[in-house]
């Protein structure tokens, strides 16, 4: 489900009729199934996927606020092969046996690999670098292990932060899944408008932008130096508003829920210069 789709807006409209007539143990139990529902309706298979590594997740982190200092290395540094491992198989595997097929297949046809369809889990970027975050956290001291399976859930498949982010720390998104939410008649307007203006500068910005730097860009043809250059210049504000956008219309979506989450952009294309872009430049992932 994408924000801008309807099938999305019908989800969350029930999903927050149900959400604000729950006390703290309830809306984080709606929280975790209603994170399930949202990546399941990509792809079924992602549910047990998701469960899966969940699981070895929550377990794995308190295995290593348990242990002594001397084991702590080798249970983190295998947590953290367990997940990459995750992520290259499903992201790289297709690619790698390709390859492989492409050049010893040349030379050695009975070396060719035949290999099913992998389907490739929505976000698994995201959430496999969430959890490497979270463990390392509990490695450096700064946050002891999640306790409650179902709070840890929440913690991983808050939906808000699927498509786009931004990158939640630890410290800063498990207290407010623990914590009481209160939300206020003027920060669940907020919310609202935050979100629409993400999806403006989605939608109305990003993809019609899209419309013509896809077009400029198939051509094929010598295009003088002006029209190169503007057509740089609106593939940059397109990805901007693309990114920004999605970021923007998570906050709102998470703001109307009672969490805050952080700015990911602050204007990067009025910077005076490469290091304040950055800074300014998907602000979650540089700091």
């Amino acid at each position: 489900m994408l924000f801008n789709s309807l099938s999305f807006l019908l989800f969350f409209v029930v999903f927050c009729l149900i959400y604000f007539r729950l006390g703290l143990t309830g809306q984080n139990r709606l929280l975790f199934f209603g994170g399930l529902f949202f990546y399941g309706f990509w792809k079924a298979e992602m549910v047990l996927l998701l469960l899966v590594c969940i699981s070895f997740n929550f377990a794995g982190g308190i295995w290593l606020g348990r242990s002594s200092e001397r084991f702590q290395k080798r249970i983190f540094v295998f947590l953290i092969v367990l997940n990459l491992g995750i992520l290259i198989f499903f992201k790289y595997i297709l690619f790698l046996l390709s390859v492989w097929n492409d050049t010893l297949g040349i030379l050695f046809p009975s070396s060719v690999l035949s290999f099913p369809e992998i389907f490739l889990p929505v976000g698994i970027s995201f959430y496999t670098f969430h959890n490497i975050s979270y463990l390392s956290d509990i490695r450096s001291g700064k946050i002891s292990p999640c306790s409650n399976f179902i709070r840890f859930g929440v913690y991983d498949l808050f939906f808000p932060l699927l498509l786009a982010g931004p990158i939640e720390r630890p410290d800063s998104l498990l207290p407010q899944i623990e914590a009481e939410r209160v939300i206020e008649e003027e920060g669940f307007i907020s919310g609202v408008i935050l979100f629409f203006w993400g999806i403006f500068k989605k939608v109305f910005i990003g993809d019609h932008l899209s419309l013509f730097t896809d077009k400029a860009m198939e051509t094929g043809i010598q295009l003088p130096p002006g029209m190169v250059l503007w057509i740089a210049f609106s593939f940059a504000f397109q990805v901007y508003a693309d990114f920004s956008g999605y970021t923007d219309a998570a906050r709102g979506l998470a703001k109307m829920l009672g969490f805050r989450l952080s700015l990911n952009f602050n204007f990067p294309f009025i910077s005076s210069s490469p290091s304040e872009f950055w800074k300014r430049w998907h602000i979650s992932l540089s700091t």
